[in-house]
């Protein structure tokens, strides 16, 4: 019986090894609109934020973006 049980075992791990199909992927919608927009990196605590909701500070001729108030003051008062 144990044996018979051994068999079952192993041939349903063979199975999910060597003959079970590929799960297919589903396609992502063709006229889907993008997920992610333009991405920015926080200089000071390192989050990534969407662009047009981040703080800008035009700063020695570069701009940085910032995700709060905190984050642009500690940028401001380190330089």
């Amino acid at each position: 019986m144990s044996a018979l049980i051994f068999l079952l075992i192993v041939g349903y791990l063979f199975y999910l090894i060597f003959l079970k199909p590929a799960r297919r992927k589903t396609e992502p919608r063709r006229n889907a609109p993008p997920r992610v927009k333009n991405l920015v990196k926080d200089p000071v605590c390192g989050l990534y934020i969407e662009e047009e909701m981040a703080l800008k500070l035009q700063y020695e001729g570069r701009t940085y973006y910032f995700c709060s108030e905190k984050c642009r003051d500690e940028f401001l008062e380190s330089h």
